[in-house]
């Protein structure tokens, strides 16, 4: 999955953005402005755009060993994204596939959820040892930028 987080986390940042377009398009039509949804929506935004304009080479350089720890801003942009998205289906009741979108949410909380408790070592190696797998080596991953 290495070689393809940037590119995700690209793709990320264009349905975000598109999706604000579609908001600011429908602004007049919903009135939401002012709803916690849309500050956590944004907020993740933020996180999103932040990431984006550091992923390059230049600003890995220019960063250094700050440029990870910011880039880890990627899971509490996730956890926000789940909670946007919670909390607008909770808003919009009138919606059609209400349970069906509820579920999804909930399931991709519960994916993003098992991704940050496998961030802590001790959880890591617990699940490598629980299924029989080899230690990893830690090798450097080249061209992550």
């Amino acid at each position: 999955l290495v070689p393809i987080r940037k590119w995700a986390g690209l793709w990320a940042f264009a349905f975000a953005g598109s999706h604000i377009l579609y908001f600011l398009a429908d602004y007049a039509r919903f009135k939401i402005w002012g709803q916690t949804f849309t500050y956590v929506g944004l907020a993740a935004f933020v996180i999103l755009a932040i990431m984006t304009a550091t992923s390059n080479k230049w600003a890995m350089k220019l960063l250094g060993r700050n440029w990870k720890r910011l880039h880890r801003m990627v899971y509490v942009a996730g956890v926000l994204v789940v909670l946007h998205s919670l909390n607008g289906i909770l808003v919009y009741t009138s919606l059609r596939d209400y349970n069906q979108a509820l579920t999804e949410m909930q399931i991709y909380g519960v994916i993003i959820g098992i991704l940050l408790i496998l961030r802590i070592p001790q959880a890591r190696h617990a699940v490598r040892s629980l299924l029989k797998l080899p230690k990893q080596k830690h090798e450097k991953v080249k061209n992550m930028a």
